[in-house]
């Protein structure tokens, strides 16, 4: 880094949908689910020779809370980089893990983050950006 460094938000850009469950269904499971495709990761870092880095190499992990309470992330699910990479950056889950609002922690390999929030509505997600 340059000097005094400020935290150079990601650059995210992702579809969010709900479909039918693909799976073979378990009782205890919704027949839809959540699915986020990761479109764009890019990681802004600011050097003297900066690196380049293809989309997504930069990405470290997902982290999710389920049921987000505002002030309060409560982790309950994490989605690795490896394994976000072997299933083409989508990942997936039983949209009854959802309660009312949902978070996403974005994090990449320098600690940096990107936060969204979801309201879960009928019609599908209402989304808001956190920095």
């Amino acid at each position: 880094a340059v000097g005094f460094d400020f935290i150079q938000i990601p650059d995210v850009e992702c579809d969010y949908f709900i479909e039918k469950y693909k799976g073979q269904m378990e009782l205890v499971k919704s027949d839809k689910e959540a699915v986020i495709k990761i479109r764009k990761f890019k990681s802004n870092i600011l050097s003297k020779r900066p690196l380049k880095f293809k989309n997504r190499e930069t990405l470290s992990m997902v982290m999710v809370n389920y049921d987000y309470k505002p002030e309060v992330f409560d982790l309950d699910e994490v989605f690795y980089a490896e394994d976000l990479r072997n299933n083409s950056y989508e990942l997936s889950f039983d949209l009854d893990k959802i309660k009312d609002q949902i978070m996403l922690i974005y994090i990449d390999i320098i600690d940096t983050f990107f936060i969204k929030s979801f309201r879960f509505l009928s019609s599908g997600f209402c989304s808001h950006n956190f920095y």
